[in-house]
């Protein structure tokens, strides 16, 4: 899904309009399809996935070079951890912060970022066509 959301962006095409609004319309076939038939270029979804880890990557790497982010900074607030819902149909519900943390695992694992901070890995950056973005990171301490 998150694929999807970032090709619809770069794309302009509203959510609303794709599988993400849980219709049965446009998917990345389709997507890759509009792409290929806008720039002349024979783009294939595996094309558009990794076009957007690249962008993923890219954002990341931003982030960590104009600030201080690290894994800390993808939890959620407190509150949102320790208090329950108040009222309505969760209420009582609270967030458990050990699967939020497993879950943030399986996020870092599947782009190539390490568990600890949340840097991006040398060959993740490398493997993008990136490795000038992973020199910049290893200069600032930020690349594992």
């Amino acid at each position: 899904m998150e694929v999807l959301h970032r090709v619809n962006n770069c794309l302009g095409v509203c959510h609303f309009n794709t599988i993400h609004g849980d219709f049965d319309q446009m998917d990345l076939p389709h997507l890759a399809e509009l792409y290929s038939a806008a720039t002349g270029w024979d783009t294939s979804v595996e094309d558009l996935k990794r076009l957007t880890m690249r962008q993923v990557n890219l954002e990341k790497a931003f982030n960590l070079r104009h600030t201080d982010f690290d894994r800390k900074d993808d939890l959620p607030a407190p509150r949102d951890l320790c208090e329950p819902i108040p009222k309505g149909t969760l209420a009582g519900w609270k967030m458990d912060e050990e699967k939020y943390n497993q879950m943030l695992d399986e996020y870092y694992d599947l782009h190539g970022w390490d568990r600890e901070t949340s840097f991006p890995k040398r060959e993740t950056l490398t493997e993008a066509g990136l490795g000038y973005v992973a020199d910049d990171l290893d200069k600032i301490g930020k690349l594992r």
